[in-house]
């Protein structure tokens, strides 16, 4: 069994029964860290505000009670997200009073009315009643709340289930997908793309543009996502990177600069430092960058280096919670338009191995080093495997 002495940060007000619960969640979860990462944010908002969920009336009718018990769960966390009912399909009284009820036999208050509650003293799930053709409503209520986390919850999940294969949106740019739809949709570059391309299901086309309607309401957090999943899934989308549905995002902003001398060093050290763990060496900041991509709050960087034929993917770097708003893929993509072949190396149990591989035309084990490369020729592998491995080591040991 789990305890305290096990490492895991819980919050504070936390009662002891709680405790419990929270950290078998966690380990349930696989990734202990992530969840209580996002925890802690969540509870650094206002109540209300962490999250807003959006159930149709499949959802109502199927899994209430599901909905319910994860419902209670949270608010056993001290969060209380903001449930909106009829924002994709129209929900009748019975469907809301079912949901109502539920919550009331787990012991959990609810309130329904026509407009958010938010801010101090809220301490209960804030259902808001909208009617299905009113996206304009929506988009006044996402900016009411400002949420963090906006969730779209469908029976089907994620956007584009059943899609066999990555979805090719021009040559060398495409989108994973899995068994859950497709795993992240960047609006600024994907969004008409895709929608062209004539492989999402109308409700697909419908859904996606609410989720577009939700983030660029004005006034909504700049850095809000929206996961369009399955309600069996609630959990997994709040509380680990990865999710279990589609990430929909706006798209980050993303700079490109020639040399050091343009940025603020000490804050891309600090990057550095917290995304990797370690202390980054002096040294490293001597040398010549190619170019450099960067997320525009210092949230994420990719660095390349000049390499033995091709550009050296030097730092691939993400802060964990920009990680779950899908920075990682908008600087890899921003850089491989610019970049038709580069390489670059990780360690073997580096969590992003498994994504380095698909996004890759191929790859080298060693011992100490994979080696990944793009856009490069099979009569210049051997060589870039060589130059790889043969690198400095960047970071202070552990």
């Amino acid at each position: 069994m789990l305890g305290p002495r096990d490492g895991a940060v819980v919050p504070a007000g936390t009662e002891p029964g709680l405790a419990t619960h929270l950290l078998r969640f966690l380990n349930s979860l696989g990734q202990r860290s992530e969840a209580e990462m996002y925890l802690r944010a969540f509870r650094g908002l206002a109540p209300g505000r962490f999250a807003m969920l959006l159930p149709t009336r499949g959802v109502l009718a199927e899994h209430s009670g599901t909905l319910a018990e994860q419902l209670k769960f949270l608010t056993d966390l001290g969060l209380f997200p903001t449930v909106v009912v009829g924002a994709l399909t129209p929900v009748s009284d019975d469907l809301v009073e079912d949901l109502r009820l539920s919550l009331r036999d787990l012991g959990v208050d609810s309130r329904l009315g026509d407009a958010p509650c938010v801010g101090p003293g809220v301490s209960f799930i804030d259902i808001v009643r909208m009617s299905p053709d009113s996206e304009d409503r929506l988009a006044r209520i996402t900016s009411r709340v400002a949420p963090r986390k906006i969730l779209f919850l469908r029976r089907a999940g994620g956007l584009g289930v059943g899609l066999r294969s990555r979805v090719e949106l021009s040559p060398g740019h495409y989108l994973p997908t899995s068994e859950m739809g497709i795993s992240a949709i960047n609006l600024r570059s994907d969004s008409a793309e895709l929608r062209g391309l004539g492989v999402l299901s109308a409700e697909d086309e419908r859904c996606l543009l609410s989720c577009q309607s939700v983030l660029e309401a004005p006034g909504s957090d700049p850095r809000a996502t929206v996961s369009v999943a399955s309600p069996l899934s609630i959990l997994r989308e709040l509380f680990t990177v990865r999710g279990a549905g589609t990430l929909v995002k706006l798209g980050s902003a993303v700079e490109r600069h020639e040399a050091l001398s343009a940025l603020d060093v000490g804050r891309l050290r600090e990057l550095l430092d917290q995304a990797f763990g370690r202390k980054v060496r002096d040294e490293f900041f001597a040398r010549r960058p190619q170019r450099i991509y960067l997320e525009s709050e210092y949230r994420g960087v990719a660095l390349l280096e000049p390499g033995r034929g091709a550009a050296f993917l030097s730092k691939f770097a993400v802060l964990p919670l920009a990680q779950g708003e899908g920075v990682g893929q908008d600087l890899w993509w921003a850089m491989a338009k610019e970049t038709p072949a580069f390489y670059l190396r990780a360690r073997p149990n580096n969590p992003i191995g498994n994504w380095y591989a698909t996004v890759c035309d191929g790859m080298h084990r060693t011992k100490d080093w994979n080696v990944y490369w793009k856009g490069i020729g099979a009569t210049a592998i051997a060589g870039i495997i060589e130059d790889a491995i043969s690198r400095p080591q960047d970071f202070l040991p552990e």
